[in-house]
């Protein structure tokens, strides 16, 4: 353990012995040709392109991709700062949109007068006016199947959203099959606890509870 112990210790020393005459001496830094910097960024860009990982990133769409290549172009082409700022800064962008992001897609079998709804993305507050003017266009006596399977956050808003429209549409003599499990089961896994009455129980027996 003590050889381990020093070897790791000589290691760490050596690593860091050139950046610590850096920074104790800048002086040194600017004697340095640019020329010669600049290979040595470029060197450094061209490590970080790795294959494996571009490989292992395209498992996860092109977004990881693009903002993997824009990073090491950056800092090839600038600096590493200036690279490793445009990397965080486009992952924050993704982050944001993946979180208020919502696609509705609608199919209709007019010969079974039956309406799917295909909802994907993050059920949000901020998207529940497109969400709720969806589902207030469907038209009375349809057969409504709201398919949430591809939901990747929810909140409770957009779940009072659908427990409401799921109220109206059935009080209208017309059928409404929600996938309440795998929405409560999102929005626990999301929250962290199992949230109010109204996700406990589907809202048709929420609503006769209440009576």
């Amino acid at each position: 353990m003590r050889l381990g112990w020093r070897r790791s210790g000589f290691g760490t020393i050596s690593e860091s012995t050139p950046f610590s005459m850096v920074a104790a001496m800048p002086f040194v830094l600017r004697a340095v040709p640019t020329a010669s910097l600049a290979a040595v960024l470029v060197y450094t860009g061209y490590k970080l392109i790795n294959v494996q990982n571009v490989r292992r990133l395209m498992q996860y769409g092109i977004f990881p991709v693009a903002i993997y290549a824009a990073t090491v172009i950056v800092i090839v082409a600038e600096d590493l700062l200036t690279g490793i700022l445009v990397g965080i800064g486009l992952s924050v962008v993704k982050i944001l949109y993946g979180l208020t992001h919502m696609d509705i897609r609608v199919t209709r079998d007019p010969v079974h007068n039956r309406i799917d709804v295909h909802v994907a993305g993050a059920a949000t507050f901020i998207r529940m006016p497109k969400l709720a003017d969806a589902l207030d266009a469907l038209p009375a006596g349809a057969e409504v199947h709201v398919h949430l399977g591809a939901i990747t956050y929810v909140d409770h808003a957009c779940m009072e959203a659908l427990a409401n429209w799921e109220r109206q549409h059935v009080g209208r003599d017309s059928k409404a099959v929600v996938e309440w499990d795998e929405l409560r089961a999102k929005y626990e896994a999301n929250n962290g606890w199992g949230g109010s009455p109204l996700i406990q129980m589907k809202p048709g027996v929420a609503a006769e509870a209440s009576h």
